[in-house]
């Protein structure tokens, strides 16, 4: 029996058409990145006919058409609440919005004017990004599925506009959204923006700057994209704008790069890519928050495979500096990965190895991984809760080749607890061990210090004599319209070092604008 969490009168989901929507839980895709992950367990009150009946009573004449979103663990019961409407309401359409990649065989198409089919892959995007593997058909007597396109329009301040194509009724199109310029190839446009406010209050004795990280990342980017049935290959070119707000000049950057997507779950970049395709989830003994801002791009490659409900890992390597009189060679390597066992049970990992070499004028190598194995276990609570845990260890190995000569190998166990209700989370992060950074206050042959040169992570985790570091955050989060969210949040900070327990506090204030799913 399909379990109803709650219901909306909408008027996106289905154009021209003002939508009843029933959100229907117990669903077995298990997108990453899902907005209503508490839609996976099975709760809400049971959806039949006269809770149907009910509230299409309720809205008669307001409404023209019902749409059930998800239902995929007892499709053949959303066919038959779908037939139920035609036989009682004739005057309303219905439609069936589907995480499956492709509709079922047995699924009785007659009974829908509108299906969507794709799981939500986050980096592509929903219904309106350009790089979406979703679709939406119109059931058309005549003609079968016909694919609703949208279509962006690229002007000035940019226009939407609908179009359609006919598709075979089992088809499922990664076709990108844009202006078609012929024969399998679109002209697209992604626009991201990113307003970052980070002021850090830190007890002087500790490792770590009391600091105002406050700055403004645009990115435009325009694509030439073809694709197929099977896959999508593109090239971008586009700018990074970054300007840091109360002083310094705008600093810019030039992506460009190719990229490959197959329906398979596979994605290939390369050349100089958005940082948004490198990181994920690593605990910030990876990479700090404000590292994470200040690094727009990076050269190299990006790989990624995943299945949504399954597994997901990444390969990385990003080229930091080439070798010159005055310029450090460095490198990293970066992977991730995390495959479910259960639904309350999933194993991953996050590993990186950095390379920083030298100058024509600075002697000296040093080498720098960081490997965190962990198992977490997401669980939700009621409708509106939601918790993980994840746990590991994390162990660095580091050799600064000419002082030292040899590996040093600290390391510790690594904790996340996290809490959301609604749109308030709290997030803490308990490390115990040694410090992560030894070399963090070393200086090179020449006189440089290593500092955020060599350590990408948050600079609490490393320095020496601690063996406790507990991060509370908490704050604020939500989505204002589709494409705009912003976050605004605290962190506490806790050490085991004397003079004191509390080391200070972050206070932080983000603004994203994504266009691509607007």
């Amino acid at each position: 029996m399909l379990k109803c969490y709650n219901y909306d009168i909408v008027c996106q989901e289905i154009p021209s058409e003002v939508t009843i929507a029933f959100n229907i839980t117990n669903c077995p895709i298990h997108c990453p990145g899902c907005h209503s992950q508490h839609l996976w367990e099975d709760i809400g009150t049971p959806l039949d006919e006269n809770l149907l009946s009910t509230q299409l009573d309720k809205y008669d004449g307001d409404i023209t058409c019902v749409c059930f979103m998800g239902g995929d663990a007892s499709y053949h019961d959303v066919e038959q609440l779908c037939r139920y409407v035609r036989a009682n309401y004739p005057g309303l359409k219905t439609a069936w919005w589907s995480g499956r990649s492709t509709i079922p065989s047995d699924f009785d198409l007659s009974v829908v004017d509108f299906i969507k089919i794709g799981p939500y892959i986050e980096e592509l995007g929903g219904l309106k990004s350009p790089k979406t593997n979703q679709a939406l058909y119109r059931n058309d007597p005549s003609s079968g599925l016909v694919k609703i396109a949208f279509k962006l329009i690229i002007l000035l301040f940019g226009l939407f506009s609908l179009g359609v194509q006919p598709l075979s009724a089992q088809q499922v199109d990664t076709a990108a959204v844009g202006i078609p310029m012929g024969r399998n190839w679109n002209f697209g446009l992604d626009i991201y923006d990113n307003f970052y406010f980070d002021n850090r209050e830190f007890d002087g004795g500790i490792q770590g700057v009391s600091e105002t990280v406050f700055g403004n990342k645009l990115m435009p980017v325009i694509g030439f994209i073809h694709q197929n049935k099977a896959s999508r290959s593109a090239i971008h070119l586009g700018a990074v704008m970054s300007y840091d707000m109360g002083g310094g000049k705008p600093y810019f950057e030039f992506p460009v790069y190719f990229e490959h997507i197959t329906e398979k779950g596979f994605s290939f970049r390369a050349g100089i890519v958005p940082s948004k395709y490198f990181y994920d989830d690593a605990p910030t003994a990876f990479f700090s928050d404000a590292h994470r801002f200040r690094d727009a791009v990076i050269d190299g490659v990006v790989l990624r495979w995943s299945k949504p409900e399954k597994y997901e890992y990444s390969l990385s390597l990003d080229w930091m500096g080439m070798y010159s009189a005055d310029r450090r060679e460095r490198f990293m390597i970066y992977s991730s990965g995390r495959h479910s066992i259960l639904s309350w049970l999933s194993l991953g990992y996050n590993v990186y190895y950095y390379h920083l070499a030298c100058s024509g004028k600075v002697d000296g190598v040093v080498d720098n991984a960081l490997v965190y194995p962990y198992i977490k276990f997401p669980l939700s609570a009621g409708t509106d809760w939601r918790f993980d845990l994840r746990l590991g260890y994390l162990q660095a190995l580091q050799q600064e080749r000419k002082a030292v000569g040899k590996y040093v190998f600290p390391g510790g166990v690594y904790s996340e607890q996290n809490i959301a209700w609604k749109h308030f989370f709290l997030r803490n992060g308990i490390y115990y061990g040694a410090g992560l950074q030894p070399y963090y206050n070393w200086t090179d042959a020449g006189g440089n210090v290593y500092g955020d040169l060599l350590y990408f992570g948050d600079p609490l985790f490393g320095f020496d004599g601690r063996k406790l570091y507990d991060r509370i955050k908490f704050g604020y989060g939500r989505d204002i319209i589709k494409g705009i969210s912003f976050d605004a949040y605290l962190i506490f900070h806790f050490n085991t070092l004397e003079p004191r327990f509390f080391s200070g506090f972050t206070q932080v204030f983000t603004l994203k604008v994504d266009m691509s799913v607007l």
